[in-house]
């Protein structure tokens, strides 16, 4: 049976997506080193396929830790031996799945909705299983609806479809998922929409409860583990499980946080089991196009002990993951016009105990997995009701300007196009139109070619413009149109993107800093705007303007915990670190701190260096970071350093 209901869950507040555009250096994206253990043919595709921007999607970044009961409406699944919740309107999430004759959820539900910083658009959120598609990272829809229909199947079952279209890979997914007994059965189709090929990415992301006892098992002897530098990874291959004298498939054996990726051998069934020491936990596999997998660990360190309770309520987990690649670090090329999908099955297991040789246990739990996977007769549908919840409008209008369907099984109404996304529809229509600050970005030539071949561009189709010029790293035209459209009608978002093209792209600070101080002239109250502000005076080295500003700004300017930071990082910038100590504490919140982000740790390692130096009657370069932090340990509450 599935059914669509209203649930409320204790949740912190999304908040509004951010207007000003993700405009980065055209490298900004990490780097991964392999070293002499990875072979030629391993490393191929490591590093390739990155972005360094989510243009033409907008960023998630104006969330809180403000908690209270908020509605979701959840689709939820259910028969006699699982009941399996996802939340369309957050990616789609498998939120929980309860086996009702382990009596337990096999997957981890968290208990609250809290947003931080993990995603490739920002906001994420800890728990369940994630369905990750098209770019390395946390996908763009993590914290976005996905379309949702009831599809009434020919065995007589119910079955759930969600879908979107993915704008900068050009591709469509499906999720598909319906019970069979014992089993979540989950269908994935991807499609490349586009007739050249495009790079394609995967992972299913599976969230569960790190208790002492609790064990991971995949059907593999090596694996590859990352070590983390500064702006990037080294990757080495290991064997497993047993990696410098310790058991790595006990989550607590891990120092810091670290992923491995099983290289399981093509011959072997793929799957990966969570099992707790009463023997009982999740099993996932699939067919052997999802042949990748991998279990992430926060560590024992301070920091990732911090991360866990970030995004979490006091119960601790770690993730077990499926992918198309052996690791998170790769793309490869689909086909234009091609035409992904696999199978997926979560079943609740019990193995009596999860003690013994590794081999012993990968043997007692591959018993489970069934040779070949063929369920296609489980997802045969009888007939699809209208969606029971909307996605964004860029599929009917990308169907509107190919003057093609995307996909057979994928409708998109146009019901789905927002005030958000008006303009293009007025575009395609002919009209000429008023579009404000909160108009979705777009890509694509098509878009371009429609735009320019107006007469009389305004502002905006200008700004516009732009945006697309820069996705397709046609950086010079991308500027003459943001410095025409800022010359024709000055707009904070337009300041603000000509100001980060002039600094991330060309260099030229000093007046990418004029665009900001004039963009929150217009728009003081502007919490992103700020931020911004506050990031190119840093970088010019104007510590004493962006103090001033702060200090006259609004109470809600002042309350933002990442603003605080940066006027202590100005603070211990001119060497006043008495007040910098008024922002640089343990009190500090930063709400949308970034994982892997070392900011508050090298303030803070930067302003007791200073004092030090000056108490020892030495320079600062002759006192080491180590040293610092034995004198000034960093305070728990803002230590997020997970290596």
């Amino acid at each position: 049976m599935l059914k669509f209901e209203k649930i409320e869950l204790f949740s912190a507040n999304l908040g509004k997506k951010d207007n000003i555009p993700d405009i980065t250096a055209p490298k900004n994206h990490l780097w991964f080193i392999p070293d002499e253990t990875v072979s030629e043919k391993e490393r191929e595709f490591i590093g390739v396929g990155m972005v360094s921007s989510v243009l033409p999607y907008k960023m998630q970044n104006l969330y809180d830790r403000s908690f209270c009961n908020r509605e979701y409406t959840a689709a939820i699944l259910e028969n006699d031996s699982l009941r399996a919740v996802f939340l369309p309107e957050l990616g789609g999430r498998l939120w929980s799945l309860y086996d009702k004759k382990l009596k337990k959820d096999i997957i981890y539900k968290n208990d609250a909705l809290i947003f931080a910083n993990l995603a490739l658009r920002n906001a994420w959120f800890a728990g369940g299983v994630e369905w990750n598609v098209g770019v390395r990272g946390h996908t763009y829809f993590t914290c976005a609806p996905l379309f949702a229909v009831k599809v009434n199947g020919k065995c007589g079952n119910h079955i759930l479809r969600m879908y979107e279209y993915e704008e900068i890979r050009g591709l469509v997914f499906c999720i598909e998922a319906t019970l069979d007994g014992d089993k979540l059965l989950i269908n994935i189709t991807v499609k490349n929409t586009k007739s050249e090929p495009t790079y394609m990415y995967w992972w299913s992301n599976i969230a569960v409860e790190q208790k002492p006892g609790t064990k991971f098992f995949v059907p593999a002897n090596c694996s590859f583990v990352t070590s983390y530098r500064d702006g990037g990874f080294c990757i080495s291959k290991v064997d497993v499980p047993h990696l410098s004298g310790k058991d790595v498939s006990d989550p607590y054996h891990a120092y810091d946080a670290i992923d491995y990726f099983f290289d399981i051998p093509d011959e072997n069934k793929k799957w990966i089991s969570s099992i707790g020491d009463d023997g009982k936990g999740l099993l996932q596999y699939s067919d052997k196009r999802l042949f990748g997998r991998k279990a992430f660990l926060w560590g024992n360190i301070t920091g990732g002990q911090h991360w866990n309770s970030w995004l979490t309520r006091g119960r601790d987990y770690y993730e077990i993951q499926a992918g198309l690649c052996k690791t998170q670090f790769e793309h490869f090329l689909l086909d234009g016009q091609d035409e992904i999908s696999w199978f997926e099955v979560y079943q609740g297991i019990d193995i009596g105990s999860n003690q013994g040789e590794w081999s012993e246990i990968t043997a007692k739990i591959d018993a489970f997995v069934p040779e070949k996977l063929d369920f296609l007769d489980m997802f045969a549908e009888d007939c699809v009701d209208a969606p029971a919840i909307l996605g964004r409008g860029k599929g009917y209008l990308t169907e509107k300007i190919r003057d093609t369907r995307l996909h057979e099984k994928c409708y998109f109404p146009k019901e789905s196009v927002g005030e958000e996304e008006k303009y293009y529809l007025d575009l395609l229509n002919g009209i000429s139109t008023d579009a404000d600050e909160n108009t979705e970005f777009i890509a694509g030539a098509e878009w371009r070619a429609l735009i320019e071949s107006r007469s009389n561009l305004t502002a905006f189709d200008k700004y516009i413009l732009a945006l697309i010029c820069y996705r397709d790293a046609e950086y010079s035209a991308a500027r003459k149109y943001l410095e025409e459209s800022v010359a024709v009608g000055e707009k904070y978002y337009s300041l603000a993107a000509l100001g980060l093209l002039l600094s991330n792209v060309f260099g030229e600070c000093e007046k990418a800093l004029l665009c900001l101080r004039r963009a929150v002239e217009l728009a003081s109250n502007n919490p992103s705007l700020v931020v911004k502000y506050g990031e190119i005076a840093i970088k010019c080295g104007e510590f004493n303007e962006f103090i001033s500003f702060y200090s006259s700004a609004s109470e809600e300017i002042k309350n933002i915990g990442r603003l605080k930071m940066y006027v202590g990082q100005c603070l211990v910038e001119i060497g006043e670190t008495e007040r910098a100590k008024e922002f640089i504490n343990s009190e500090l919140v930063v709400e949308d701190f970034k994982e892997g982000e070392y900011s508050v740790s090298g303030i803070w390692v930067k302003l007791y260096k200073k004092e030090m130096a000056k108490a020892m009657g030495c320079g600062e370069e002759d006192i080491s970071d180590a040293l610092v932090l034995c004198e000034h340990p960093l305070p728990y509450d803002i230590d997020f350093r997970m290596h």
